[in-house]
């Protein structure tokens, strides 16, 4: 197995980069997307890494089923404050078709990154839905 090496911290004019930690914990719960008949959101939560803290987070959700009702483009979120811990994604129904969307019956890679980034300091997750949601929104 190839590694990579660590990316160096760098000094420029008297300061020192230093690399957020790993966020630990990362968990996804499937919720309603509000004014939308199929699609869901993902809350994802998760525990600050140890070390360093993260200035900001990115957040990426991708489709790993290739059929026509999964694929979709890449769910993005950046600039997420470094003291959250937790996120929803996506916070509404994309007003395009195939927009960013959580479908049931899909499996999805979830990455979530702490920056400033070596790299190394994302956390991963593998999340399968049921082909038949069963989630309500009390309705």
């Amino acid at each position: 197995m190839h590694r990579h090496p660590p990316l160096i911290q760098f000094e420029q004019a008297g300061h020192t980069v230093r690399h957020a930690g790993v966020p630990r914990q990362l968990a996804v719960v499937p919720a309603p997307l509000p004014d939308s008949d199929h699609e869901l959101m993902f809350n994802v939560t998760w525990a600050p890494p140890l070390g360093t803290p993260a200035e900001d987070y990115s957040l990426e959700i991708r489709s790993e089923t290739p059929t026509t009702d999964c694929e979709m483009p890449l769910c993005y979120e950046y600039n997420i404050p470094g003291d959250a811990t937790w996120w929803v994604v996506p916070a509404q129904a994309s007003p395009a078709a195939g927009g960013c969307g959580v479908r049931p019956g899909c499996a999805y890679s979830v990455r979530l990154t702490a920056h400033p980034w070596d790299g190394h300091t994302a956390a991963n997750l593998h999340v399968e839905m049921d082909g038949e949601s069963d989630v309500s929104d009390g309705r």
